[in-house]
């Protein structure tokens, strides 16, 4: 049976809480992450805080990612990206990977979503690179999917590659030899396979994967 959690039953903010109630508040903030998501954003901020004021800069990725995977369900997405952002600010020099790799498929989609034109140039750039190849590969906990590339068709990579060069469906359809409704068809299956709605976004993700 699912042990129950209140965030009212936790201490009330203090300069510097317990190391056991900070462990119950990130036991109770990932049990209710979809449940209720706005509760869990609001009793992290102190802890946020009182981590950063400390120092304790493992801890503060920890609660960052908390924060922004709780806003993301809140439907906040700005606000969700910007803690990731710091989070993967912070954790860039001192190589953390695996407190966001431990998230798997739900981070993905805040890693996919992530300006990489506001971390170009920072440490926090590369690593968010390895972080959106990562969670493409079967090694990561098992949790994400396998890689992308290897479920594309060579008829379907073809194509990927073909909207880089900005042709026009008709032009990309004349150029493989097929009708512009079967060059629809195999988009809509290259979009499926990406997770993605259009072609910029079949471009960034088959980037971060490393196809294109």
């Amino acid at each position: 049976m699912a042990t129950r959690f209140d965030f009212h039953e936790l201490p009330a903010r203090s300069d510097v809480p317990p190391l056991s109630s900070d462990k119950a508040l990130r036991a109770a903030s990932r049990y209710l992450l979809k449940q209720s998501p706005r509760a869990v954003v609001e009793a992290l901020e102190a802890a946020i805080e009182n981590s950063q004021q400390r120092g304790l800069a493992h801890r503060s990725v920890e609660l960052l990612v908390l924060r922004a995977l709780a806003e993301k369900e809140d439907g906040d997405w700005a606000s969700a990206l910007a803690d990731l952002r710091r989070a993967l600010t912070i954790a860039a020099p001192r190589k953390y990977v695996r407190v966001f790799l431990d998230e798997g498929r739900e981070l993905a989609a805040l890693l996919d979503r992530l300006d990489m034109e506001q971390l170009r140039g920072s440490e926090a750039a590369p690593l968010t690179r390895h972080l959106q190849r990562a969670m493409y590969t079967p090694d990561v906990q098992g949790s994400a999917p396998i890689g992308m590339s290897e479920q594309l068709t060579k008829r379907e990579l073809s194509i990927l590659k073909r909207l880089e060069s900005g042709l026009s469906n008709k032009e990309i359809a004349e150029a493989i030899f097929v009708t512009e409704g079967t060059l629809k068809w195999h988009l809509h299956n290259v979009y499926g396979k990406l997770d993605v709605k259009n072609r910029t976004g079949a471009m960034t993700r088959a980037r971060a994967l490393g196809i294109l």
